[in-house]
């Protein structure tokens, strides 16, 4: 099937439903990647007032944010007149399907963070409930180190 033909509404209520999916995954991945970052630092800083060596470089994937393609598609069908829309196989499967070209690059950047692990299609809640404010069990670093071991970042004593 080259294209098909549907609503204005339909296509409108299924891009928003997307992009809202895509802005919360992208928030809790931002959220993970902050808490992260003070981790390292934690962690660096009590290496280097031990008087161990600590790597200046932090390598930690920043979650990438794609909203402007939504909001652009979104405003292009607000602004239609028409009240039916064709769609090619692309188009279907990027406004409809959510598999954009950039989607692994996304999913496999808020993944490192437990937002949408496995792809963001039917993601349902946050990124994860670890804190790090005192960095006080074995689980918190457990799970924020598995980002830096990610990056190949040593956090050993």
């Amino acid at each position: 099937m080259d294209k098909i033909t549907v609503t204005k509404d339909a296509l409108l209520a299924k891009l928003k439903e997307n992009r809202n999916t895509h802005e919360q995954v992208y928030k809790d991945a931002v959220e993970k990647y902050k808490e992260a970052i003070v981790f390292y630092l934690k962690k660096a800083l009590a290496r280097a007032e031990k008087g161990k060596k600590v790597n200046h470089y932090i390598s930690v994937v920043e979650p990438t944010n794609n909203l402007k393609d939504y909001d652009r598609v979104i405003g292009m069908l607000e602004m239609s007149t028409q009240t039916t829309i064709q769609l090619d196989s692309n188009e279907y499967s990027q406004y409809v399907l959510d598999d954009w070209n950039w989607k692994d690059t996304f999913s496999n950047s808020s993944g490192l963070y437990g937002a949408g692990r496995f792809g963001y299609s039917g993601y349902t809640g946050s990124a994860g409930s670890a804190s790090v404010s005192g960095i006080s069990s074995s689980s918190e670093d457990e799970e924020l180190g598995s980002v830096f071991q990610a990056n190949d970042i040593n956090l050993q004593d």
